[in-house]
């Protein structure tokens, strides 16, 4: 009897794996999905409202909040990764100007790909109006035996999309 109720659900439905997925950055950023170690499906919270009516209280939604994601790659030797994001990073805020960059170019969209064990994909997020909130060239340390750079990018977003 109790085969019969689970005998279906692993050959029915596969498993959506963490493993299996892609973050594709716009083509002019040039930033190559195999150098992508980490990265989150989005988040969001709806903040909760009360009204207060005589003796009680009604609740509502407020306002949505898209929770920002974080990704880290491995780098590499030029073009390394860490550089692409830099010059990400410059239409943001210009070190060298001084000058703050304007929404229209520092923000992107990016597409998270999730994809089933033969690599097609299964499941489509776009996040709209991507900035860096945060970039972490990572740790160095004589002491570690040849482990890869990394970087670390905290990306802050307007929305996201699920596409299919």
């Amino acid at each position: 009897m109790a085969n019969a109720l689970f005998s279906g659900i692993p050959n029915e439905f596969p498993i959506l794996r963490t493993d299996m997925w892609s973050l594709l950055f716009p083509p002019e950023m040039n930033i190559s999905e195999r150098f992508q170690v980490t990265a989150q499906r989005p988040s969001w919270s709806n903040s909760v409202k009360e009204l207060k009516y005589k003796n009680s209280f009604t609740k509502y939604k407020g306002p949505t909040r898209f929770n920002n994601i974080n990704i880290s790659f491995r780098d590499v030797v030029g073009p390394s990764v860490m550089q692409k994001l830099y010059n990400w990073q410059r239409e943001h805020y210009d070190p060298v100007t001084g000058c703050g960059g304007y929404p229209s170019i520092y923000k992107k969209n990016i597409t998270l790909v999730m994809e089933d064990e033969c690599g097609n994909p299964v499941q489509q997020w776009i996040f709209y109006g991507c900035f860096i909130a945060s970039l972490n060239g990572g740790n160095l340390n004589m002491e570690d035996d040849a482990n890869p750079a990394t970087v670390e990018l905290e990306i802050a977003y307007d929305y996201v999309s699920l596409e299919f």
